[in-house]
C-alpha cells in the first residue's frame, strides 16, 4: 500500500461493484442493476430447490431486458439435471457472461 503526501495510505482503486441477485426475485433485477456496475442473477444457491424453474423462467423473461454487457446468469453444476437445464436455457438466450457454480474442492471443482 502506497501513502500519500499526508502519510495517510492511498484508498484502494475503485473497481466495479457487482451483486449477487436471486434469479427467482425478477422484482430486484432493475434495483440490483440501479446500484452496481454488473448483476449476478444466481440460479445456483441463491434460489431455493423448489423455485429453480421459476428462476429460470424469470431469467428467460428478463434476459432481453437487462443490459447485455452488465448482466451475468450463475449456473448450477452442469452434472445434475438443474445445471443442465440452465445451460440449455443459456444456450437459447445467449447471456453475454455465464459464471461457473461455486467450486467444492480443488479436485472436484463443480460438483
Amino acid at each position: 500500500m502506497t501513502t500519500n503526501t499526508t502519510g495517510a495510505p492511498d484508498p484502494l482503486p475503485a473497481g466495479p461493484a457487482i451483486l449477487f441477485c436471486p434469479a427467482d426475485r425478477p422484482d430486484r433485477y432493475s434495483k440490483a442493476l440501479s446500484a452496481a456496475d454488473a448483476v449476478i442473477l444466481d440460479l445456483e444457491d441463491a434460489v431455493h430447490s423448489d423455485r429453480k424453474q421459476f428462476a429460470r423462467d424469470a431469467v428467460w423473461q428478463s434476459l432481453s431486458e437487462l443490459p447485455v454487457e452488465r448482466t451475468v446468469v450463475r449456473v448450477n453444476s452442469p452434472r445434475g439435471p438443474e445445471g443442465k437445464a440452465d445451460l440449455d436455457l443459456m444456450h437459447a438466450s445467449g447471456p453475454r457472461y455465464v459464471m461457473l457454480p461455486r467450486s467444492r474442492t480443488p479436485e472436484r471443482p463443480i460438483s
